[in-house]
């Protein structure tokens, strides 16, 4: 499945844009839920 040569990366080595992209997803994600909730 997983190549050898691939390295897994890091959260020290993982660019802050990243990191970012996936909380403010996440984020976005929980409000929507969230406004799903309370109009139903």
């Amino acid at each position: 499945m997983a190549e050898e040569g691939v390295k897994e990366r890091t959260l020290e080595e993982t660019p802050t844009w990243a990191v970012a992209v996936v909380c403010l997803v996440l984020l976005a994600v929980s409000i929507l839920i969230e406004h799903i909730m309370e109009s139903g």
